[in-house]
């Protein structure tokens, strides 16, 4: 895997070799046992980042438009209604 020179230098490279060598047909990162138990792990911490920005006035578009993603990713079932 090619690292040198790369922007992302991070231990999360080979993690995401492993994934896709573990599944070459995976889709989504999110779907990894890996990441998936990473996300889970770091989920109430995420929110509570989040929540504190907020409450301060503090914008953190990047954190929380990930974590919209996120739930939106996972949900079966949205309430799509409400954006039209």
């Amino acid at each position: 895997m090619w690292r040198g020179g790369c922007i992302i230098r991070s231990v999360f490279l080979g993690n995401i070799k492993t994934a896709y060598d573990k599944n070459e047909s995976l889709e989504n990162l999110l779907m990894d046992n890996f990441f998936m138990d990473a996300i889970n792990k770091c989920q109430q911490g995420w929110r509570k980042v989040i929540a504190t920005a907020t409450i301060y006035g503090v914008p953190i578009p990047c954190f929380s438009t990930a974590l919209a993603f996120y739930d939106s990713y996972r949900s079966k079932r949205l309430p799509a209604n409400l954006i039209q």
